[in-house]
């Protein structure tokens, strides 16, 4: 059992790929910011010779981290047996979050994402990090802003606050967009779902200088085009059109997918930080 006031770790899936190499490097880096330390999960293949490629496959990790911070923080490894969706996902109920490599091929609408990534998102019961193949910070990177897509979605609300408390955590600025769809809305009910979602958020963190910007055309499309211009996305699991708690939308499957940025995928009901005036109700 967790005590109290133990600090949730950073977890992140090692399997000894170029996407977990990559996902460990951020994932020390991160836990290093935010004083946390990190649990390094591999779970077990079924095959003959698994426990030994484990035991390689971590050290190897261990590596990465210590490479990448020193003892800046502490590091834990855990073997897991079982179906993988399910043994990170029982992990996730005692992190602060989860950190996976994604081996995608950035197309849109190009099969999207794996089953593991996929099955991980949807049952996560913290926020997910998906780092891709081959990411590596670009120079300047930690001058880029914080992006996070709003549209009034209970899932958004967390996104945000999460955004912004990530853009404290770095010292960066914030851009927040609302994408609506050609003749879905009215300008002023667009702008009100993010002037709403925004207000509480900027109150609590005056330190933050936020963007914020309304546009018009495919909101998988226009998140996926300004993530060039950021350090980190941050996107809620499901938009205003989800249909089950469970289900991963498809603007938020096609970011994860296409981005090469890392991507924070937030879900409402699970430990995230909130804006203070943020509630579980989506804008109507």
């Amino acid at each position: 059992m967790k005590l109290e006031n133990t600090p949730r770790p950073v977890v992140v899936a090692v399997d000894g790929s170029a996407a977990s190499t990559a996902a460990v490097a951020w994932a020390a880096a991160d836990a290093a910011l935010r004083h946390l330390p990190i649990t390094l999960a591999h779970v077990e293949p079924r095959w003959p010779g698994g426990d030994r490629d484990a035991q390689t496959i971590l050290l190897d990790a261990e590596a990465v981290v210590r490479t990448a911070v020193g003892d800046e923080v502490s590091v834990e490894t855990r073997r897991l047996r079982g179906r993988p969706v399910a043994a990170l996902t029982t992990l996730t109920l005692e992190a602060d979050r989860l950190v996976i490599g994604f081996r995608g091929n950035g197309v849109l609408g190009a099969g999207l994402l794996g089953p593991v990534t996929e099955g991980v998102l949807h049952h996560a019961q913290c926020p997910v990090a998906v780092i891709h193949a081959g990411h590596h910070d670009a120079p300047n990177v930690n001058r880029l802003p914080v992006l996070v897509g709003v549209d009034g979605s209970a899932s958004s609300a967390v996104a945000l606050a999460l955004a912004f408390e990530e853009a404290r955590l770095r010292a960066t600025s914030l851009v927040a967009i609302h994408v609506v769809d050609d003749g879905d809305l009215e300008p002023a009910r667009s702008t009100n779902i993010l002037q709403t979602a925004l207000e509480p958020c900027l109150r609590d963190h005056p330190g933050v200088e936020a963007h914020s910007s309304l546009v018009s055309g495919d909101p998988s499309t226009e998140l996926i085009n300004r993530a060039g211009s950021a350090q980190l996305v941050v996107i809620g699991n499901r938009g205003r059109g989800g249909l089950a708690r469970t289900m991963l939308g498809s603007v938020s499957s096609a970011v994860v997918a296409c981005v090469d940025a890392p991507v924070l995928v937030a879900r409402d009901g699970v430990p995230a930080p909130q804006c203070s005036s943020t509630s579980s109700r989506s804008t109507p």
